[in-house]
């Protein structure tokens, strides 16, 4: 099997590494790693693409601790709940301590999770063949009412930003009649617009336009004033056995929540966090230095990462923006992600199961290996950091479709995005739109010509609990907004 060839393991390694560098600067995501790659596995053997990408979506959600710890500031949205506690711990002197904590908490949550991929995928894609047109429909009116759901602020806001994306995927012809849509006279968006460019320009071009505005204003981070640590320190198996509770809650927790669409390691790691405050006995401890919190975070949103996977590869329906832009990969690398992977390529399937654990290994090590070097990354200059990220991501746009008019659009997508994230429409929910909305529209033709009266919907019950799920968090909007007023 290609999994076990010297050159996969390169990759995967590269990949983790090259996630960590990532999730290590604040501002740059496992998203934006995984985005900036996805160009680097045009027209390379897939199981080395799959490693490349799956290698930076583990270290780019674990890397977000470093910068968590020692500065205070999250290097990834998931390890925003880690400065609670990491970086009190570094204050207090025990910098060695904190990352050893959340090096070793990620190592576990990638691995518990790495168990429920295995174990869940399979059962669900079984699940999954029973599903038609209709099941499908309602499934992906799931994944985008959730990515509304979310969202932190104004949901009218997050509204707005995923209509937008559903009206991006509009674009181009229509596949049924063979209509153009949208596309101004412009032959060049008649197959739509690229969901690469869109992408690099979302989470890349957009972040350097903040990050630009915000030059003036922003002082460099360093890591001069925090204690320097001199070596790693992991805690003793005594402090483990004390806090298997607060593991193994946080581990299910993160693996549940990384399974719903749309959901992330964000809201797994708030969501782990608050529920073992909640449980604790020394709850008014947490934000101190308690490195049950440490615990809490970087295992839920580690193990995240396998829950997101399942529904990915499963469904074919991403479960966090990071697993979006790999199902655009893997396309790219023509795997097909759904039921049918687990009946037609049991082999890459397989692949994909070996390939996130030793990612997660991976990531362990080259933490701990290199923690001093992702520490100094921080000092790295903006001014030297945007034109690379600009560079690069217009080298990779260009190689995969040797079309300008793509880095038109990942410029304008790049705009667009900025001007989403500045004024808090957000980016998240527009991006599902996108995605998912031409899935929806299919399944929604393809449902209208099947059946003929809503009366089917009451004669499928996986449809019809689908649909009240819907209808469910719809009302959850009306409810909570209610008891706000």
């Amino acid at each position: 099997m290609e999994l076990f060839d010297l050159y996969t393991i390169i990759y995967i390694c590269a990949g983790t590494g090259f996630g960590l560098f990532f999730g290590a600067i604040p501002g740059l995501t496992s998203t934006a790693a995984v985005a900036l790659l996805i160009p680097m596995t045009y027209g390379i053997n897939p199981y080395y693409g799959i490693g490349l990408l799956i290698g930076a979506f583990c270290g780019g959600t674990a890397g977000g601790a470093i910068s968590a710890a020692l500065l205070n500031i999250p290097g990834t949205p998931s390890s925003i709940c880690t400065t609670f506690d990491a970086h009190p711990m570094v204050k207090n002197g025990k910098a060695g301590l904190a990352l050893g904590t959340a090096m070793m908490s990620s190592l576990v949550g990638g691995l518990f999770s790495a168990v429920f991929l295995i174990f869940l995928s399979p059962f669900i894609a079984e699940v999954a063949l029973k599903f038609g047109p209709l099941e499908y429909l309602f499934l992906v009116m799931v994944g985008l009412v959730f990515s509304v759901r979310i969202v932190k602020g104004s949901k009218v806001k997050a509204a707005i930003s995923l209509a937008i994306g559903i009206l991006l995927s509009l674009v181009g012809t229509d596949s049924i009649t063979g209509v153009s849509r949208l596309i101004f006279g412009n032959i060049n968006l008649r197959c739509g617009i690229g969901l690469m460019p869109l992408m690099v320009g979302f989470f890349a071009i957009s972040q350097v336009l903040i990050d630009i505005e915000k030059s003036r204003t922003n002082t460099q981070y360093s890591i001069s004033e925090n204690p320097i640590f001199r070596a790693v320190q992991f805690p003793k198996i005594k402090d483990w056995i004390c806090r298997w509770k607060v593991l193994c809650l946080s581990c299910f927790t993160g693996c549940f929540i990384g399974a719903l669409p749309g959901a992330g390691g964000s809201m797994a790691s708030i969501s782990a966090y608050t529920l073992s405050q909640r449980v604790s006995k020394n709850a008014k401890e947490y934000g101190s230095g308690k490195i049950d919190g440490v615990i809490a975070s970087e295992s839920s949103n580690n193990a995240m990462t396998g829950g997101a996977l399942i529904t990915t590869l499963a469904l074919g329906i991403p479960g966090d923006t990071c697993t979006a832009v790999m199902l655009g990969g893997m396309k790219l690398l023509g795997v097909k992600t759904g039921p049918s992977l687990f009946v037609d390529n049991q082999k890459m399937v397989i692949s994909i199961f070996i390939t996130f654990i030793i990612a997660n290994i991976a990531m362990f090590l080259l933490q701990f290996v290199g923690i001093r070097f992702f520490a100094k990354v921080l000092n790295i200059p903006k001014y030297v950091l945007i034109p690379l990220i600009v560079m690069f991501s217009s080298i990779g746009i260009y190689c995969v479709s040797h079309n300008y008019f793509d880095l038109f659009v990942m410029l304008i997508m790049g705009f667009i995005g900025y001007l989403l994230l500045k004024y808090g429409f957000g980016i998240i929910p527009c991006l599902m739109g996108f995605i998912m909305g031409g899935m929806a529209e299919k399944h929604l033709r393809t449902a209208i010509t099947m059946y003929n009266s809503i009366t089917n919907l009451f004669s499928r019950p996986i449809a019809c609990g689908l649909a009240l799920m819907v209808l469910f968090i719809l009302l959850s909007f009306f409810v909570r907004r209610k008891e706000n007023d």
